[in-house]
Order: structure tokens, then sequence, then C-alpha cells
């Protein structure tokens, strides 16, 4: 019988064959510039993919970032400066977020008009199949990425979250608001003539001259002039609030008389239409009681504390979320 010694021998024998063979290619293969490049080049990779982590998505791009800046210059007529790019950029970022927020919660999936919204497009690309299907289709081509009418009901959802989220108003704070804002409440109401020179009938100086010589003839005798070119709203008016004597006349006009002294002459006073020389005649001013604008001031406190909600949410959000250079600079 053999010895147990005996019997491991060519196990021995096999596993030094293997390391010898193993040995050899190695060599072999260490001889190549090529395969040395290629082992050092895998080597390198499985380094790097362990100690570094991808480039986090940027939460927007240059097209978008120039698209800010055109819808400005549309909207204004000329170029946003630092501080205007500046707000420009954040608010964009934090609607990014919020919206990538919205999704990661799934209310893209949850919510049943963004649901319709994503079948309907997808029948009008002339796709068929029952919604079920033809929504896991649109959201396969990343579809509520894009729509924009999705990502408004998406932030919209969002609001709508921060505001079931903050408390209601109370009574006492509703009172304090009140007394807050009474000066902003108050209602001016202001009566007055007035005599009115056409700038498209006899030029925009020429009008503003006469008025000026008439206004002097009438701080001299306390009465308006008959002279006057035809106002279509007419020459005498009651109670006129801010809002009305805008409508008629310009908010330069209006607020160039609602703070003037009563029974005094004033010109010459420009409007959209020409220059006037008015005779304010009686000033009333008081502030609504509570009851009557509760529903507004109500409406006003939760719109506030809802903008703070977003904004402490927001703020989170950035916090969470890796943003590059320009980003975090906002």
């Amino acid at each position: 019988m053999a010895r147990p010694d005996q019997a491991l021998m060519p196990l021995a024998l096999q596993a030094g064959t293997i390391r010898t063979w193993w040995h050899a290619l190695w060599q072999g293969i260490w001889r190549y510039p090529l395969w040395r490049f290629l082992l050092y080049g895998v080597a390198l990779h499985l380094l790097i993919s362990h100690t570094t982590h991808a480039s986090p998505e940027p939460l927007l791009v240059d097209g978008q970032i120039e698209q800010l800046r055109i819808s400005w210059i549309r909207q204004t007529g000329g170029e946003p400066n630092e501080r205007e790019l500046r707000l420009l950029l954040r608010q964009a970022i934090n609607e990014e977020l919020l919206f990538r927020s919205a999704l990661d919660q799934g209310l893209h999936l949850i919510d049943p008009l963004s649901r319709r919204r994503l079948v309907r497009n997808m029948r009008f690309l002339g796709e068929e199949g029952d919604a079920a299907e033809l929504l896991r289709r649109a959201l396969g081509m990343g579809m509520h990425l894009e729509d924009i009418l999705v990502r408004r009901r998406l932030l919209q959802l969002m609001e709508f979250a921060a505001r079931a989220r903050v408390a209601a108003v109370s009574d006492r704070e509703l009172q304090a608001y009140y007394h807050e804002r009474s000066l902003a409440l108050r209602r001016l109401r202001i009566s007055f003539e007035h005599r009115f020179f056409s700038a498209e009938r006899r030029g925009a100086k020429a009008a503003k001259q006469v008025a000026k010589q008439l206004t002097a003839v009438c701080a001299a005798t306390a009465e308006l002039p008959q002279d006057g070119d035809v106002f279509d709203a007419g020459e005498s008016f009651l109670a006129q609030s801010r809002a009305k004597l805008g409508k008629h006349f310009g908010f330069a006009f209006a607020d160039a008389i609602l703070d003037a002294p009563v029974e005094r002459c004033l010109g010459p006073v420009a409007s959209s239409y020409g220059s006037h020389v008015v005779w304010v005649s009686a000033r009333t001013e008081d502030t609504p009681p509570l009851e009557e604008v509760r529903k507004l001031l109500s409406e006003e406190l939760m719109e506030q504390r809802t903008r703070e909600q977003i904004q402490q949410e927001v703020t989170q959000l950035r916090a969470q979320h890796p943003m590059d250079s320009l980003e975090a600079s906002y």
C-alpha cells in the first residue's frame, strides 16, 4: 500500500508544472511593449473606476442659459445685467431642482393630467395601443422630461404640496398682518376737474406750453380756464381711485395728482394723450375693515408662507444635489 506522501506526489508535480507554465507565459508577454502597454491601461482603468465618481449631471446647460438671456431681451428689450442674470439663473436652477424632485417622487406617474398629456402626445404622433402601453412608451422615450406642460404641472404639484405643509393663518396673525398692511390698504379717492391740451392736435411741446401758461392764470384766479381740447372721458371726475385714473389718463397722471393739494391748480400734468391743467376739489381716504379684506389678506399670508416653504425645500435640495462651479455660485 502506497504511503500518503507518495500519493500526493503527482499533485505536487502538477502544481509545479502549472507554476512553471504560468511563469513562462508571463515572461513571454512581458517581453513585448504592446502587451505591457495594454496591461498598464487595464490597471489604470481599474484604479480610476474605484477611486473616482462620475461627474454630476449639470442642472443647466449652455443652451438653456442662452435661452434665458434671449427671453429676457424679448421681454424687456435690453440685455440683462449681472445681477439680473444671476437671478434668472438662480430661479431656473431652483425650478429644475423642484422638477427633478417631483420626478423622484413619481408625481408624473400618479398625476392624471400628466399621464393624459403624455398619452395624447403619443397618439398625436400616430402611435397605437391602449393608454397604459402608450404611457410606457412615452416614458421610455423621455417625453416627460421635455414636455413643457408636464413640467409646469409637476412644478404646480410641488407648490400644492408645499402649501399643504404650511400652517393655517390664525385670527391673531391675520389681525397683525392687517395692521401691518393698513397703509397699503388705504383707499384714496380724488375729485377734480381738468382742461386738456392734445399732443396729437397741437404737438407735445406746444400743448405743454399752453397748459403751463393757463396753469399760471388758474393759480392767480383760482378758476380753471375755459380753453381746452375735447377729452373723450369728460372734464369732471368724482371719487376716482388710482386704478380708474390709470385707465383714463395713465398711471403717471394718477400718481401726479393723487397727493396734490386740494383746491389748488396743478399743471401742466402729462398724460398718455397730452397735457392738462387740473383743479383738485376733494380727497377722501379710508381703510377697509378687516372683514372686507379678510380673504385677500389670508391668501396673501398663505402665499407668503408657501414661498418660504418652497425656498426651504429648495435649499435642502441644493445641499443634497451636486452642482458644478457655475451652478454653485448662484
